[in-house]
Formats: structure tokens, C-alpha cells, sequence
């Protein structure tokens, strides 16, 4: 089974526009904890993710507040999903985040390949890390 894993940072959610989110096994939103409601528009868009990609959207809140929060939360969030399937492609659709420092400080070098940080100014769809299935070969 192919293991794609998508995570959207609360304010990046709008880029997830025009992805085809089918091809994600999991996708989760995360949001900080000094968020006390949600905008309509961005429960719309949390409702249209879940019904194009046919699979629930977890929603992840932050136990903090704060500058670095956030990049903190994605840090062990990262770990997690490392430990846990180290063989998943992760796209993580964020702003505003030290996505160098992240990777260079907080994942072993090995996972780099396996991780793409989509910033500010990047369309989307142009650095997705997916897992291809496997080719079959024609028989000889």
C-alpha cells in the first residue's frame, strides 16, 4: 500500500486548492491552540479535502501558543510519522515556517528525501513527495 502523507498548517490550507488529494493516505490539519473557532470558509475547504480524498481529515491542535509553536508541533509531528512508517513520503503545506532549520536540526539526514516543505510563493502541486506504485514488468 502506497503511504502518502499530507500535512497543512492552518493558514497554508488555501493552497490546497487544486491538489488531487486522493492520492494521500492521510491527511491532517493542524491548527494552534489559541484558535478558539474556525472561519466558515476554512471548514468549507476542511469539508471539501474530506470529500475529495474519501478518507476523514484529522484536525491537529497545537497544545501552546507562540512564535515557534507551531514549527515545534510539526517538528515531533514529523518524528512520529517517521517512527512509525519510515518508509512514507510526507508533503507538508505550510508558511511561515524554518523549513531548513527544521530538517537540518530535528530528521535524520536519511528521511530528507522523503519530506518536502511547500512554502509561500510555491505552487503545490509542483513538489509533492509521493509514493509511485511499483512498475510491473512485461515478461521476457
Amino acid at each position: 500500500m502506497l503511504k502518502n502523507i499530507l500535512i497543512v498548517i492552518e493558514q497554508a490550507v488555501n493552497k490546497c486548492l487544486d491538489l488531487d488529494l486522493t492520492k494521500f493516505n492521510k491527511i491532517e490539519i493542524v491548527v494552534s491552540a489559541s484558535q478558539k473557532t474556525l472561519p466558515v470558509e476554512f471548514v468549507k475547504e476542511l469539508l471539501r479535502i474530506q470529500t475529495q480524498c474519501g478518507s476523514p481529515v484529522e484536525l491537529l491542535t497545537t497544545k501552546g501558543t507562540g512564535g515557534h509553536h507551531v514549527e515545534m508541533y510539526l517538528a515531533w509531528l514529523l518524528g512520529r510519522h517517521i517512527e512509525k512508517m519510515p518508509d512514507a513520503n510526507i508533503t507538508v503545506i505550510a508558511n511561515d515556517i524554518d523549513a531548513e532549520s527544521l530538517l537540518s536540526n530535528c530528521i535524520d539526514e536519511e528521511y530528507h528525501e522523503r519530506i518536502c516543505i511547500i512554502q509561500d510563493g510555491t505552487p503545490a502541486s509542483a513538489e509533492l513527495k509521493l509514493e509511485k506504485p511499483a512498475q510491473k514488468k512485461a515478461p521476457v
